[in-house]
Parts: C-alpha cells; sequence; structure tokens
C-alpha cells in the first residue's frame, strides 16, 4: 500500500496513476511542477526524482516491483 487509504481510496489512487503514467514523461513533469508550486516542495520532489531514477528498471520488473500489489475484491454494500 502506498500510504494509509481506504481500499476505494487506493483503487482510485492506482487508477489515476496508470492514467498519468500513459500519458507520458511530459505530463508527469507537468503534475510534479503543479505540486511542488502548491506544496512548496520542489527541492524535495528533485530529490525524491533522483533517488528514484537510481532504480534499475529490470530489476523492479524481476521482484514484480512495477506493478501494483493484489487486493482483495471490494466489499459492497448491500442496500
Amino acid at each position: 500500500m502506498l500510504w494509509k487509504l481506504r481500499p476505494d481510496e487506493q483503487v482510485r489512487v492506482e487508477r489515476l496513476a496508470r492514467q498519468l503514467h500513459e500519458l507520458g514523461p511530459r505530463a508527469l513533469a507537468e503534475f510534479l511542477a503543479e505540486l511542488a508550486a502548491k506544496t512548496d516542495s520542489q527541492d524535495d520532489i528533485i530529490d525524491r526524482l533522483e533517488r528514484y531514477s537510481r532504480l534499475d528498471p529490470s530489476m523492479l520488473s524481476a521482484i514484480d516491483g512495477h506493478r501494483f500489489a493484489p487486493r482483495p475484491p471490494l466489499e459492497v454494500p448491500r442496500a
């Protein structure tokens, strides 16, 4: 789990992350720029990008670290 979210919020974050990823590097950079401006955390975001850039994509793939972990089905409340 990425952070403490309700299961429905986790599903939403994963879906939105996939959609942003599909838009490519420019969209991701624009998103991060907006986030940095909103939170005044530009240096922190750049530091984290540097750390993530050192990850080996083939190693992540080998351990299935490039995918979200499977989750149990969400329970649908009865009406």
